[in-house]
């Protein structure tokens, strides 16, 4: 039982769950929707789904995290894995009935697109080079619209923040596979990565990156975002970023290397969340 709960918690990422959890909270504060009774069914929702997923994708992903993250793998010697099926089942389960009490579009979305997309995520999608990265970054991503047409039943008002988190969750996602070519190679999971090289990865990594650069500075040119965005934005995202993906690794990186800088993108994004926070309190007073 030790063996269970120690595997669920470190499995279901608490990180990322209370990344999810900030977000969800900056957009009901931003659409003044704190007071929602949606907002209960929106925290389940989501966090039902992503705890949900991130156990299936490691129990599907055992072959492949055998070889990328052996240390990881060896709880699931002492884990029944059809009890750990049924808590999955659960989760998934918890998450479709809460989204009935949102409204009618994020109900729609979240069991004909996002569900669908998250259980076959592992099997299907995953192997399909670039594909899997931005079907997991617009997941991700999604948080943002997803929450507003939840507490709202519209978006008008998370769409760029939508984009930012894509496009930053897009570097990450890639920056993952790289983290753990070997595996995938070994298992035949053709992730770009695996496709074309780590070089070319690392180069495509650098080309989002500037995108992303490009992207996020324009929206303060174009006056949609004010000064203490661009300020927090340098600061906060760009100048670590830019560190991470042209100084932390090159071609002769290892593994271990392409770990940091993923870990570092997940504060970078934690962050990000907090700029689009301040950001949009801005345009919104």
């Amino acid at each position: 039982m030790k063996s269970m709960n120690k595997l669920v918690l470190y499995k279901i990422r608490p990180i990322n769950l209370f990344i999810s959890w900030i977000a969800i909270l900056s957009v009901s504060f931003l659409c003044n929707e704190l007071n929602s009774a949606k907002l209960i069914y929106t925290f389940v929702t989501i966090s039902c789904f992503l705890m949900a997923s991130n156990l299936l994708n490691d129990v599907l992903d055992i072959k492949t995290d055998i070889i990328n993250k052996s240390k990881e793998t060896l709880i699931f010697k002492s884990i029944n894995l059809k009890i750990l099926y049924l808590i999955i089942f659960l989760l998934y389960g918890i998450g479709v009935w809460a989204s009935f009490f949102l409204f009618y579009v994020s109900n729609i979305v979240a069991i004909t697109i996002i569900l669908p997309l998250l259980i076959f995520y592992t099997k299907i999608f995953k192997k399909i080079a670039l594909i899997g990265n931005f079907i997991i970054a617009g997941i991700t991503a999604s948080v943002f619209p997803f929450t507003e047409a939840a507490l709202t039943s519209q978006v008008s008002i998370m769409w760029v923040p939508f984009l930012l988190a894509f496009i930053l969750s897009t570097i990450r996602e890639l920056c993952k596979d790289i983290e753990d070519m070997e595996g995938d190679s070994i298992n035949n999971i053709t992730t770009f990565p695996v496709k074309f090289g780590k070089l070319n990865a690392i180069y495509l990594l650098r080309s989002i990156s500037i995108i992303f650069y490009f992207f996020s500075i324009s929206l303060w040119i174009i006056d949609y975002y004010q000064y203490i965005y661009l300020l927090l934005l340098i600061i906060g995202v760009l100048l670590p970023l830019h560190y991470g993906v042209f100084f932390m690794i090159n071609k002769q990186s290892k593994k271990n290397s392409f770990t940091s800088l993923s870990k570092l993108l997940k504060s970078i994004t934690l962050i990000g969340v907090i700029i689009i926070l301040i950001s949009e309190l801005k345009i919104n007073i």
